[in-house]
């Protein structure tokens, strides 16, 4: 999105800079207007079609999310089975994170080493002060955990940093490398348990098995949330694995 902001800026600058030249009767300048106004019309049109082919990408994943194919169901139920789980319907979404997800897709449910699990696909508005960012689609598990709890972790961004720095940094563990990569979020009367529940392990565990890019982690009503950017279907197993090895991390009470 902010690619598509520059280009537009900068072809609409120098298509006004462009026109604004072409006043003048001097050939010169009228060949420099000539060139600017052509050279901003490219970077406008080149950004129309970056749009158009973007919105065609997102029509397509959204198409396939909602109106699966059947080769997208028996992937699906696939995937399902070699985990001895089944395919299902819907899923509960009750944590922060599911406020701006419209709903889960391509769900597998079941039992699963003992524990009721859940992993589905969705897609998520990140809102952010006065604009909404682009769609991001992502892959989650939830678990069933001991521990209860009210807690977020996410991946610093620049946002998050800049909040830090104006005293809107979330919640400190004193482990400065797990601080700088990762912010921990609770409400103002379970700062102090967040703290103690994301021990030495359960830092450890974070740091060595998250995935490049976004993460989201989430503890709510004795249910462990653990999202990554959309993945194959294929990969659900060992996101599975992650989780679950998350989970067992964190401290009993």
């Amino acid at each position: 999105m902010l690619r598509f902001t520059v280009l537009a800026v900068v072809g609409t600058i120098l298509t006004i800079v462009g026109l604004v030249l072409g006043i003048s009767k001097d050939p010169a300048v009228k060949f420099e207007s000539t060139v600017l106004t052509w050279s901003g019309g490219v970077l406008l049109g080149l950004v129309v079609l970056l749009v158009i082919r973007a919105a065609y990408r997102d029509a397509v994943v959204w198409l396939r999310d909602y109106f699966p194919s059947s080769r997208r169901r028996d992937e699906v139920a696939d995937a399902a089975g070699a985990l001895g789980l089944r395919a299902a319907r819907t899923v509960d979404i009750d944590f922060p994170f599911g406020d701006n997800v419209a709903r889960g897709t391509s769900i597998v449910a079941g039992v699963w080493r003992g524990d009721q699990v859940e992993i589905f696909d969705c897609r998520r508005l990140r809102r952010t002060i006065g604009e909404t960012d682009p769609v991001e689609l992502w892959t989650c598990v939830i678990l069933p955990v001991d521990r209860e709890g009210a807690v977020r972790i996410s991946r610093t961004t620049a946002g998050t940093r800049i909040k830090r720095v104006v005293g809107l940094g979330g919640v400190p563990t004193g482990d400065g490398a797990f601080d700088r990569a990762f912010r921990v979020e609770a409400d103002a009367d379970m700062k102090s348990e967040a703290v103690s529940l994301i021990d030495d392990r359960v830092r450890s565990r974070i740091i060595e098995d998250a995935p490049h890019g976004r993460v989201a982690i989430e503890l709510r009503n004795h249910r462990l949330l653990y999202c990554v950017a959309r993945l194959p279907i294929d990969e659900r197993a060992g996101l599975l694995e992650i989780a679950t090895r998350l989970r067992d991390a964190i401290p009993a009470r």
